[in-house]
């Protein structure tokens, strides 16, 4: 029979899709990394916990069209958790924070 190692701590699901959203990423940096483990620890806050590694992938996409647009990460990732939002459009953003000019970019 196999040997099961006691000290070796099983994944949780977020874990699992926090690893499979990583391992399919072409790059991935310590800020992706790190919004993606707050969204999906978000999800789980607020009863809706992510499911697959698409829902994290569509997520960071939409983060990043939202800073490319001039938006603060962090003042956005605080309006996703204050808002309880189970995901992000720049058009909520844009509602909520105020259109970007060109120039404010």
């Amino acid at each position: 029979s196999e040997s099961v190692n006691v000290n070796e701590k099983k994944k949780t699901s977020d874990e699992k899709i926090l690893d499979e959203f990583i391992s399919k990423e072409t790059t991935v940096t310590d800020i992706t990394i790190n919004i993606a483990r707050r969204f999906i620890a978000h999800r789980r806050l607020i009863k809706d916990p992510v499911k697959t590694d698409k829902a994290v992938k569509m997520f960071i996409n939409s983060i990043r069209e939202i800073v490319k647009n001039g938006y603060d990460l962090e003042e956005v990732m605080n309006l996703v958790e204050s808002r309880e939002w189970k995901n992000i459009k720049l058009e909520w953003v844009q509602k909520e924070l105020g259109v970007k000019m060109e120039w404010e970019r």
